[in-house]
Parts: C-alpha cells; structure tokens; sequence
C-alpha cells in the first residue's frame, strides 16, 4: 500500500510555526564518488569550472554526498542516502565508488544502525540520492535499507523513476526502487507538505520534475537543503546548473526564487555536493548571483 499525501500551499517566505524543537541537524556522507565535469556545470565551459573542481584524465570531478541527519523529538529522519551499494564492478569503476554501503557506514559512526531511521526523503531519485534506499540480502533480492523508515518522494518523481519508460532508463533502477512499494513504506506527495512540524518539503521541478528541496527548522536556524537545485557552491550563479536538468528553466527560475529568499532570511544553506563547505549562509550580489556571505 502507497500512501499519497495531496499538496498543500506553503509560503516560502512565511516561516512555519515550530511546534517540536529539532534537536540537531548534521551532515552524514553517503560517499564521495567521481563523474564528468561536464555534466555538472553543463553549458559553462571547462576552463571557468576546473578552477575550483579541477578534472582528472577522464574529465572526472570529484564530489561529495551530503545527506543530512535531522534529529527531532526522539525521530532520526535522513535526507538523501547517497550512492549505497551493490552496483555493478564497472559502475563502481567509473565513479570510483567506496566499497560497502557508505551511509550506514556513516550512521554507525554516530552510534546509529540503519533500523534506527524513522523517515527517508529524498530530493529526488538519481543513482547518488537514493541509491542508498535499499540493498541487497543474503537471498540476492533488493530491500528497504531502513526497514523501521516511511520513504518521502514526490509521486511525480516516484511515477517517473519506476516507469521503466526507455527514456529514463539511463537516469533510475527501477528495480533497485519497486521494492519499497511492496514493503508498504512509501509516502508519495503531491506537491509542498509537511512531514513532520518544522520539516516541510518543498516541490521544485527543474532538475527533474519531482525534484524537492527540503526547508528544516533547527534549534540553530532554518537550514535548507536544496538538493542539486543547487548542488555546489559554485553553483550560487543562477545560470551555472547541470547538464542532467531535464528543465533548465525552472531550476532558474527555482534558484532566483529560493535563494534570494534564503539570502534574504539570513538561513542555511546545505549543499548535497559541495566537497568543502556542506553548509554555509549565503549573500545576494546582483539579480542573478549570489555567493557565500562574508
């Protein structure tokens, strides 16, 4: 059974009552891996974007999986999983991937098993965001990693990614996400919601259609986690976005709109790919650009 949870309007720029305190919000890595510089920075040209992510023989980058650990009123809820594990030798080989499951190796370094995770949201359904949502057992079948967890996707994002369509083939494994739906443990929205209060997820589109970015109130500040609307600090120039953006037009449009407001509000900033800073406030510098605050 899916549970389909119908949108519903939330301002950006009215904050949301707090009516649980989140008690922590901290970076947990699903792995670093390496992929085509070009794919990242799209149209913008090699010698502009290898300053700060200089490329290897292969044109590779390197870049970091950012997930985030929000702990809230006894609940651990994790954003994005990173890559996970079980892929094939020569997947592994040309994303110079870290053996084992990164995520959970990096949960259990805070003292956390996988059982222990409540709620999973994930941006949205790319190999690096939610390959860690599930993983192989002993009888060589894919299941749910956090078997204890409710899985929060966009049903837009959900629909594409499982629908096996040719198109889309080259950019989800419908097979490593399906089980999730036997288990009974999806939670498919449609649109902005709130999944836990002070946690709301907020639809964007642009980088895939159900994209989501996830706006979280800490005892800290708000923090928002945009997932690869924004995926680096170098991305801060609204016209700096990924050649993997099926609609490079709303991930504009979706830069301009949410970061002026976090740059407004004075909040956080999580960056799922950044390799230096995972978190930072930002600043508004002209009507398209906008940097780390000083």
């Amino acid at each position: 059974m899916i549970e389909i949870r119908s949108a519903r309007t939330l301002d950006v720029e009215r904050a949301i009552p707090v009516k649980s305190p989140i008690v922590s919000a901290r970076t947990v890595s699903g792995g670093d891996y390496r992929i085509d510089g070009g794919s990242i920075f799209g149209i913008v040209p090699k010698p502009l974007w290898e300053k700060t992510y200089p490329a290897d023989r292969q044109n590779r980058i390197l870049q970091s999986t950012n997930c985030r650990l929000i702990q809230l009123s006894g609940q651990n809820i994790l954003i994005d999983t990173g890559y996970g594990s079980g892929w094939p030798e020569r997947f592994n080989s040309h994303h110079d991937l870290f053996s084992g499951c990164p995520i959970s190796a990096s949960l259990g370094n805070i003292g956390l098993k996988p059982t222990d995770i409540h709620h999973v949201i994930c941006s949205h359904l790319h190999f690096d965001h939610a390959g860690g949502t599930t993983s192989l057992g002993e009888n060589g079948q894919w299941a749910p990693t956090f078997s204890n967890a409710q899985y929060h996707f966009q049903k837009t994002e959900w629909d594409q990614a499982t629908s096996d369509a040719v198109e889309f083939r080259g950019a989800y494994d419908s097979e490593r996400l399906k089980p999730l739906q036997a288990t009974g443990q999806l939670v498919l929205h449609e649109g902005d919601d709130e999944v836990l209060p002070g946690l709301t997820l907020h639809h964007t589109g642009g980088h895939t259609p159900g994209h989501q970015s996830i706006r979280v109130e800490t005892s800290e500040g708000v923090g928002w986690y945009l997932g690869d609307i924004c995926a680096t600090t170098t991305h801060l120039s609204v016209n700096w976005c990924m050649a993997f953006d099926l609609e490079l037009l709303v991930t504009r449009r979706q830069k301009i709109r949410l970061l002026g407001e976090i740059a407004r509000s004075g909040d956080m900033v999580w960056f799922d790919h950044d390799t230096k800073f995972a978190s930072s406030r930002i600043e508004r510098i002209s009507d398209h650009q906008f940097a780390l605050a000083r």
